[in-house]
């Protein structure tokens, strides 16, 4: 009963953007998918490997296949698990919002700034041609005030004005 119970709370939590939860639960329960985006973005961003022409030509053809793939895998695995997580991430800032009267679609403001700002490192590293570095610190900034206007928001359980 009490495993039913653990896990309607977490389809409850993560799953559906219905409904609502105080201050108090957000706070507990916005750490796990937080946890888990930062568990598997931090290390492509810190090392931020690649895969170069070179690298690939200095290896034989099937050492160079078998980095391709791990490095492929790893990055397709990183890509789910974040965008599971930013899902949860998502329903569960939707109750927030709706608990502080403010509509629930505001709740997808900074998981999709930080999206686009990831997206946006991503492209510059890869593409120095196209000289986005500078798009890429612009889209950080965007992001960093998405997510601090959220959180207050969220944790001062500021009201929507009339």
């Amino acid at each position: 009963m009490a495993v039913r119970a653990a896990t309607n709370r977490f389809f409850f939590l993560y799953r559906q953007a219905d409904g609502v939860v105080g201050a108090g639960e957000w706070s507990r329960a916005i750490w796990p998918p937080v946890a888990i985006m930062l568990a598997v973005i931090l290390p492509w961003a810190i090392f931020r490997p690649s895969l170069t022409d070179a690298e690939l030509g200095a290896s034989s053809q099937m050492a160079a296949f078998g980095m391709y793939a791990a490095y492929s895998a790893g990055l397709m695995i990183s890509v789910v698990v974040t965008l599971f997580a930013t899902v949860a991430a998502y329903c569960l800032n939707a109750k927030r919002f709706r608990d502080c009267g403010w509509s629930p679609a505001w709740a997808g403001l900074a998981p999709l700034a930080i999206l686009v700002a990831g997206a946006m490192h991503w492209i510059a590293s890869r593409e120095p041609e196209i000289n986005a570095a500078w798009l890429a610190y612009a889209l950080d900034f965007v992001a960093f005030f998405a997510v601090a206007w959220t959180a207050s928001i969220l944790i001062k359980n500021i009201r929507k004005p009339s």
